[in-house]
């Protein structure tokens, strides 16, 4: 075991209650993306012991040495309201993970981990029109619930400065990305000064973001905490669902996108009342989004995955801009 991961364990046992003790099974770290990871059991549980990780920090040993983060912190204020709000729904079809402590010194977050797989292993291509229906309504219920702890006010919606962000992203890039990017920058504009709900939102509220326990309950993780519209939270879900890689991968075939938009449909069913313009509008930003990534990565498989899509999300786009 590194000296930094020593570190870790010893300030995590300091933090944590008697009854959560001993510590055993304590891991290596794995790295993600975003941080690392160690896994752990006290207290008859098991634990998860998460360090963030951010730009320009590529060592567990610099994460140490940055000290705490306000960040980190608030993530773990956040996943207490959360879990809090979920307990005081009485919902039976949600979660919630439960955060333990958070430990300054090191600057991590210790949370009870949850007997869950990811959303995109529990959405497969052998799972039932039906039962993928009856996670998504209680997807779309979950973020309505973090939605309403997230102090949304209505704001004027910056329409203009939205569409020339967007021409600005798309210029220089194929014809057919202009000329749809052009279409979903004019939406911005038509929607420029209409008052959007606007407060705190997941920011990533992903296929991998969501849990899915044994009996289907839903939960999220890795709250970003952004401030944004509420829509876009709704919006990169559904783009995902219908634009994500392993629906590209089926180039998007019948019986396929009748299930991913029946899917999107009990998504949006169990979200509840929205504004549909903005809904729409942030959909489109993220096709587009999505379709100049691959363009970007257009070699090797990731080429041969734009040649045959770009059909796909050319039409997915014009009927939200239409």
């Amino acid at each position: 075991m590194t000296d930094a991961a020593a570190a870790v364990r010893d300030e995590v046992e300091r933090a944590l209650p008697s009854s959560r003790l001993p510590l055993t099974g304590w891991s290596a770290p794995r790295a993600r993306e975003w941080s690392w990871h160690f896994d752990a059991v006290g207290g008859g549980g098991r634990l998860l012991v998460k360090v963030p990780r951010w730009e320009g920090v590529d060592t567990l040993e610099a994460a140490l040495a940055a000290g705490p983060q306000e960040d980190t912190a608030g993530e773990f204020s956040s996943l207490q309201s959360v879990f809090d709000a979920v307990a005081r729904s009485g919902d039976p079809g949600l979660a919630a993970v439960r955060p333990v402590a958070y430990v300054p010194a090191v600057n991590a977050i210790v949370l009870d981990r949850l007997d869950a797989v990811p959303l995109v292993s529990r959405l497969t291509w052998s799972t039932s029109v039906a039962a993928g229906i009856d996670v998504l309504d209680r997807v779309g219920r979950l973020l309505r619930l973090l939605h309403g702890i997230g102090g949304f006010v209505d704001a004027p919606f910056d329409g203009r400065s939205a569409a020339a962000r967007l021409r600005e992203r798309f210029a220089g890039g194929p014809a057919a990305i202009q000329i749809v990017g052009e279409s979903v920058a004019r939406m911005a504009e038509r929607l420029d000064g209409r008052a959007v709900a606007t407060g705190t939102i997941h920011g990533d509220f992903s296929r991998r973001n969501i849990l899915v326990t044994r009996d289907d309950r839903v939960a999220a993780i890795d709250p970003n905490r952004y401030t944004g519209s509420a829509a876009s939270d709704l919006a990169h879900l559904a783009a995902e669902l219908v634009l994500g890689r392993s629906r590209l991968v089926t180039l998007g075939l019948v019986p396929g996108a009748v299930r991913v938009h029946r899917w999107v449909a009990a998504l949006v069913d169990g979200y509840g009342p929205h504004d549909e313009a903005f809904f729409e509008y942030e959909w489109a930003v993220e096709g587009l989004a999505r379709w100049i990534d691959l363009e970007q990565g257009r070699s090797g498989p990731a080429g041969l995955l734009v040649t045959v899509n770009r059909r796909l999300f050319r039409s997915e786009i014009a009927r939200l801009v239409a």
